[in-house]
């Protein structure tokens, strides 16, 4: 199926097109193009991922003796964008009209459109693969906001059962550039999120994304996404409150990782320290400790209880 197809997009001939393509290529060569790309053939994904970021190679990669004309016409129809395969009237025009030697070709020329062939190749692979990247990263980006939409649910119930026993007042919400939960006859309490990251292992899984979470003036924390295997697409929310390693004076660290000398322990590490910290929280010696909890909305009642108390 062709990669408009796959994203459900208009019927045209152009899809047609793409599919006789590939059926003209198991005839010539007894194997699907894409099937070097798919891992598990049995598995609808993989093969929509090689049909939308994949490109058939050159048809002559498995069978040398098949002319120019009829490999320049089959990547043709099996380009990934519509507007590039032929109609059938072409289609037809260059398989009825078969390559005849003739003594007259300059040779010089047919290496030119081989070059010109073999060059417009390597720049869809090239186009492709930027595509492939830029699609995950924007499917990454919507897992990612989806997870924050349920980090957000999770801490209603705790809003919820404050606003119906306290008569004094009710926790509100405010989406700035950071979200801000004001509490009544209280300092208010920030919730950040920043920008998703992959590549840390820790505590069995991949740290993905991760925010801050605490007092305006008081304690904090990380919420930290933490990925575990390929089928967990959204991850699940853990909190990580860390603390200064008793054998390091706090004193000395007023200045870095974002510490002042107003920092209260435990506190969370702020976006420009959060990941290249985080990757120690390993259980190695580090400067600090983390503590980790899955209680995110228990933490988020205890910052409450805190904001009524300063």
């Amino acid at each position: 199926m062709a990669p408009e197809g796959w994203e459900q997009q208009a019927n045209t001939i152009k899809i047609d097109v793409y599919s006789v393509g590939l059926v003209f290529y198991e005839i010539l060569t007894l194997k699907h193009p894409l099937l070097q790309y798919v891992n598990d053939p049995s598995n609808f994904l993989d093969w929509e991922k090689a049909h939308l970021y994949q490109q058939c190679p050159d048809v002559r990669t498995f069978r040398k003796e098949v002319p120019l004309s009829i490999a320049q016409l089959l990547s043709r129809v099996v380009s990934k964008r519509p507007d590039e395969r032929p109609f059938w009237d072409e289609v037809l025009n260059v398989l009825t009209q078969p390559e005849a030697a003739s003594s007259k070709k300059n040779p010089t020329v047919t290496a030119a459109v081989e070059a010109a062939v073999a060059k417009n190749q390597e720049l869809q692979k090239k186009e492709l693969e930027a595509q492939a990247r830029q699609d995950d990263r924007q499917k990454q980006l919507g897992l990612y906001r989806y997870a924050c939409e349920t980090l957000l649910e999770q801490l209603n119930p705790v809003i919820e059962q404050f606003n119906q026993e306290f008569q004094g007042g009710q926790i509100t919400r405010r989406d700035e550039l950071v979200i801000i939960y004001d509490i009544p006859l209280g300092q208010s309490i920030q919730l950040s999120f920043f920008p998703p990251k992959r590549g840390i292992k820790i505590r069995n899984g991949e740290l993905i994304g991760g925010g801050w979470l605490g007092l305006s003036r008081g304690r904090s924390a990380n919420v930290v996404l933490l990925k575990h295997g390929a089928d967990d697409l959204y991850g699940h929310w853990v909190i990580c409150e860390i603390k200064i390693m008793g054998l390091v004076r706090p004193a000395t660290l007023i200045g870095k990782f974002g510490i002042t000398a107003h920092t209260v322990e435990p506190f969370g590490l702020k976006a420009e320290y959060f990941y290249d910290q985080m990757q120690y929280a390993t259980g190695v010696g580090h400067v600090f400790n983390y503590c980790f909890t899955d209680d995110v909305a228990g933490f988020f009642a205890v910052l409450i209880h805190d904001a009524c108390k300063s």
